[in-house]
């Protein structure tokens, strides 16, 4: 049972003891009794009436774990702190506490350190690096690959994690744009950065990580490994070490809309996400955790594995996902929690039933992107206990997280949040983005359910609620807004439209990028993706707004990654004509191949918004549209797009 449970359940006995032996104290007494028993709070959820639900296992629970997280802050903040140190102090506690699995292979808290060490030594006394200097770490996920950053830190540098499956000019890009001197290349990855190589002016020293010897390299560029395993693995002498609002590293934009931008990661951003998601979801040391994501984005490389790094918590690292291999590997670990991604949950959907789907140890699974569609299924085929889905992003201000698994929704604000004014939902114009502000020239606030951007204060004053943005400045102004509710003021605009129901949960609905308007109606994007996957079987899809000649506003169109063949195209429209409200309907299906993603499966759409239905840019991909006179999706032929692009068919 985590502390905050405990804690809890201590407050609420605490009562009971002072109503004695009231009706009162009695009716506090049971739960807390019946939850001690059970150790599951779910047992007392299905019997407390709803307001008193919410209260014990949502507002109180999120109560005390911000207090434990704001003691935490201020302690570390207090001392002045580096992330490395805080690791270090839990090294030599729990030196010899497992803190990564990897392929066959267990990395203690203490072998991760002496290796940090030894990183640490090689770039202070070889390579001269000082405080504030750049290493561009570019490697797929194993345990040496954290103990990289961590050692580096140790003297005050900053790495830059960047996405591995990076080429040629969005490679060029990410090393430059954080200013690196050093890259580390991966040896399974070389093939990749030797061509920009030569174009990296700045670039002082190349070097290429064999990942202990498991990596083979016979190339001309100097090992890694070679060069810090004659380092000494005593802690290294630093005359200006890191403090807490220093800087820990770069982590990248997901590049979804353009070229990945460096977000600011400091140890005061690093260490609020670890202990938001350990306090609140509840993650003890004693758990395993299951950690599929590349270490390059902040879900993989700084929530999960920071749980080891700053808890002790076993984190299992793996190179890849695999869903067939999934739940073999949990068994084997003995996983007791997992950070998805909600592509991943329906992955693990698509893979053919099996009797054991069921006989697992996961307690609880976390993560952000679990489509509401989807919820419910991957809940009740799986037997998972609890869904703690997440809401945040690497370079915001504010953040949301499911704690009580009201299904669908990735959060929650109460009253006792609301008290501190810190974060809103702002109605914003969604074709043009901009924020719709009243006669006074200030912003309008959200009633409940109604959608609208969430934005998040910037207190210049106080760094615990900072906007540290991106490396570049000029991408940093561009998500602030000013003069909100008064002049002066600055928020960061998140660009997610959110909406809040009547109990405070909040719900995701759409970026608002994607967000397009047809028939006088805002389509979410989120929701139609859902829809189409489901009836086209489970796979990836991108839908967005194109324009349609003699139409206002923009109308739908859906690419569905695979073959048209394997899609009864009847049954199909059927299913979309009942699933979906006339304007949310897509007009226009584009079957594709494959959907090119990014590292966390976030589809890009750039190149196919770009290419919409033209059946000339198209290539060998099948273009349907909805033919209005039949109600069904037809093969858009040269004659029909000629007749669409002259206001021909009308909608």
């Amino acid at each position: 049972m985590d502390r905050i449970t405990v804690a809890i359940l201590a407050g609420i006995a605490g009562l009971a003891f002072f109503y004695g032996k009231s009706v009162l104290g009695i009716v506090l007494a049971l739960p807390a009794l019946w939850t001690l028993l059970s150790q599951n709070g779910t047992l007392v959820a299905a019997v407390l009436p709803g307001p008193l639900r919410r209260f014990v296992f949502r507002d109180l629970r999120a109560g005390v774990a911000s207090v434990f997280m704001a003691i935490d802050y201020l302690i570390v903040s207090k001392q002045n702190i580096s992330f490395v140190t805080i690791f270090e102090r839990n090294a030599r506690k729990n030196a010899k506490k497992v803190a990564f699995r990897y392929n066959d292979t267990e990395w203690t808290l203490e072998r991760v350190d002496k290796y940090a060490n030894q990183v640490a030594h090689y770039f202070q006394s070889v390579e001269r690096l000082k405080k504030g200097d750049c290493v561009a770490l570019i490697a797929t996920s194993c345990p040496e690959y954290v103990a990289i950053w961590l050692g580096l830190n140790k003297i005050g540098c900053v790495t830059a994690l960047i996405n591995c499956n990076l080429k040629e000019d969005a490679l060029r890009h990410a090393i430059t744009a954080a200013e690196s001197r050093v890259v580390i290349v991966g040896a399974d990855l070389v093939e990749n950065y030797i061509p920009v190589q030569s174009t990296l002016e700045d670039i002082q020293k190349s070097l290429v990580f064999c990942e202990s010897g498991t990596l083979k390299y016979d190339g001309i560029l100097p090992v890694f490994d070679r060069k810090i395993a004659a380092m000494p693995e005593t802690k290294p002498e630093v005359v200006d070490p890191p403090r807490y609002f220093d800087r820990l590293f770069y982590i990248y934009t997901s590049g979804t809309t353009g070229l990945p931008k460096p977000c600011i990661i400091t140890t005061h951003r690093a260490n609020a996400y670890v202990c938001a998601h350990h306090y609140l979801i509840g993650i003890t040391k004693d758990d395993v955790l299951m950690c599929t994501l590349p270490l390059y984005h902040s879900a993989g490389g700084l929530i999960a594995v920071g749980q080891a790094l700053l808890f002790g918590t076993t984190v299992v690292i793996k190179k890849n996902f695999s869903a067939s291999k999934f739940w073999d590997d949990v068994r084997k670990n003995k996983c007791t929690v997992f950070h998805y991604v909600g592509e991943l949950c329906r992955y693990l959907l698509a893979q053919p039933p099996k009797p054991n789907d069921t006989q697992h140890t996961l307690r609880v699974c976390y993560g952000v992107g679990l489509r509401p569609q989807i919820w419910t299924e991957f809940v009740k085929r799986f037997a998972i206990p609890r869904i703690a889905e997440c809401y945040g992003s690497t370079e915001g201000n504010v953040g949301f997280l499911n704690i009580d698994g009201r299904p669908g929704a990735i959060g929650f604000t109460s009253r006792s949040l609301e008290f501190f004014k810190q974060q809103f939902l702002i109605r914003v114009d969604m074709e043009s983005n901009e924020a719709i502000r009243d006669g006074n020239g200030r912003c309008i606030v959200c009633k409940a359910n109604e959608p609208g951007e969430l934005i998040g204060k910037i207190s210049t004053g106080s760094k615990f609620s900072s906007f540290d943005g991106y490396l570049q400045k000029e991408a940093t102004t561009k998500k602030q807004l000013r003069d909100v509710f008064q002049q002066g003021d600055l928020y960061f605009r998140t660009g997610d439209i959110l909406m809040k129901d009547e109990e405070g949960y909040i719900f995701f609905v759409d970026r608002t990028g994607d967000t397009f308007r047809w028939k006088g109606e805002n389509v979410s994007t989120t929701e139609v993706e859902g829809v189409i996957s489901r009836l086209a079987n489970d796979v990836d899809v991108a839908v967005f707004g194109v324009s349609v000649p003699g139409c206002e506003g923009k109308a739908g169109m859906a690419c569905i990654s695979g073959s048209d063949s394997k899609v009864n195209m009847d049954s199909f429209s059927a299913g979309v004509k009942n699933s979906l409200a006339a304007y949310a309907r897509p007009l226009f299906l584009r079957f594709v191949p494959e959907l090119e993603v990014t590292g966390t499966f976030k589809i890009k759409k750039g190149a196919l918004r770009e290419e919409a239905y033209d059946i000339g840019k198209c290539g060998d991909d099948r273009v349907f549209f909805w033919d209005p006179a039949s109600a069904l999706y037809k093969l858009l032929t040269p004659a029909d797009y000629e007749r669409l692009s002259r206001g021909g068919i009308r909608y």
